[in-house]
């Protein structure tokens, strides 16, 4: 096991400040101590940090005493996090197991920079690869718990557990049982107690054989990454995705490429449904088509091109505009400005009567100089996204639609030489 670890350390250049994850365990323990005797040989500044969830009463506070008389008995600096998880989980809503994962990796990004070396073996990296493929993961999923990501390292991903349990022995290091490990309640413990046992009784080797499948299997996901980053590259629009251009790609890169360009958005990462949702979004036939994704975020179809769109939001509620004089419309976050005085950018209107600013309505026309069309036909023509089509300023009176921020002015309210001039201006709050 030590030659192992010492190998990882090595391959990788891991030197300086290393916080070593121990619950007390058999394997934390023995990866705490493995680190101590190496700590010369590859420079490590050793710290051990260790979570306190307060979800098994005595036993908790036990595992806590032990791994801090350990520490002080070999002097290595320890850190402690503390959380009621269990009371915390119930307010949210959420699973203890998630709570207490998410409490642990914030406690871990707290830490001052240094690397977080966490005791996952070559029996964990199974197990995961196994829960992946019940719950139908992609190749990331199938290559398990990667040895290294970000500040997290895996040093004994290796290891096997029967060469942990060596290990303590050959050693005299103790190590504390965690109950909820015997308990068939969750998966993992399933899956360790009955199906792995079974499958080793077909290949003993299986732990040695799927780490290497495994390691060639992160090299294929990675290179097939790469080639859905290209992928999105040529498909590239600013900000947009050409349909036309991914779909052009081997089917095999499409989602991948539109994963990438989720992450690129930051938008977090949608569940396979999604993505293949967004996929078929890729064919789809209906120009303004959408998906919407958790946290109500909109990708929507506009044309031969995907866009992350805002939520549509309410509709713009008719608001009477003050003549002459500015006033506020909080939906849009604007201020529309009504003078008779001419200014740069203001749009001219004939008056007749008082003017308000709303959403389209149904059976809107607008005639401008391609003709009298429906102000849905017009929006078409001018490309706006189904999905932001209630949020364009209209401009209306007694007698119909005056003028359409973005799209024009009615030809029946073009002022003529006899008539009254307004000037209609969309200022933004800063520029009042």
């Amino acid at each position: 096991m030590r030659d192992s670890v010492a190998a990882f350390l090595t391959e990788r250049n891991i030197t300086g400040t290393v916080y070593c994850a121990v619950s007390g365990g058999a394997d934390s323990m023995a990866l705490l101590h493995c680190l101590w005797t190496l700590r010369e040989q590859h420079h490590l500044t050793l710290c051990a940090v260790h979570f306190h969830h307060h979800l098994r009463g005595e036993a908790a506070d036990r595992d806590a005493q032990f791994v801090a008389a350990f520490c002080d008995a070999y002097g290595i600096p320890l850190q402690t996090g503390h959380a009621d998880t269990a009371i915390y989980a119930k307010a949210r809503g959420q699973s203890v197991e998630q709570t207490a994962r998410a409490q642990r990796y914030a406690f871990f990004d707290a830490l001052p920079p240094g690397r977080i070396a966490t005791a996952h073996t070559a029996d964990d990296n199974l197990e995961t690869a196994l829960i992946h493929l019940i719950r139908g993961a992609s190749l990331r999923g199938l290559c398990g718990i990667p040895p290294e990501r970000g500040r997290f390292i895996r040093p004994m991903i290796a290891v096997t557990r029967q060469e942990v349990l060596a290990y303590l022995a050959a050693h005299g290091i103790d190590h504390v049982e965690d109950e909820s490990n015997q308990t068939d309640a969750y998966l993992r413990n399933r899956l360790r107690h009955h199906v792995i046992p079974r499958l080793l009784s077909e290949n003993p080797a299986l732990l040695r054989s799927y780490a290497a499948a495994s390691e060639r299997m992160r090299q294929e996901d990675a290179f097939l990454n790469q080639q859905a980053s290209e992928a999105l590259a040529r498909a590239r629009q600013g900000a947009a995705i050409q349909c036309s251009a991914l779909l052009a790609e081997p089917p095999v890169l499409q989602a991948r490429a539109i994963l990438l360009w989720l992450r690129q958005l930051q938008i977090p990462t949608p569940s396979a449904s999604h993505v293949q949702a967004l996929v078929q979004l890729l064919k789809s036939p209906n120009p303004s088509a959408q998906v919407t994704l958790p946290g109500n975020l909109i990708i929507s179809r506009q044309y031969d091109c995907l866009v992350q769109c805002p939520p549509t939001g309410p509709e713009i509620a008719p608001t009477s505009l003050k003549v002459p004089g500015i006033t506020p419309v909080p939906a849009l976050g604007i201020q529309v400005l009504c003078s008779f005085t001419p200014s740069d950018g203001a749009v001219a209107l004939r008056v007749t009567g008082q003017l308000f600013l709303r959403s389209r309505q149904a059976g809107d026309t607008l005639r401008l100089p391609g003709g009298r069309k429906s102000l849905k036909k017009w929006m078409i023509d001018h490309k706006i996204p189904a999905a932001l089509r209630s949020r364009i300023p209209v401009i209306a009176d007694n007698q119909g639609i005056a003028a359409v921020i973005g799209i024009g002015t009615d030809l029946d309210h073009i002022p003529t030489s006899r008539d009254s001039v307004l000037y209609l201006s969309i200022l933004e709050k800063e520029e009042i």
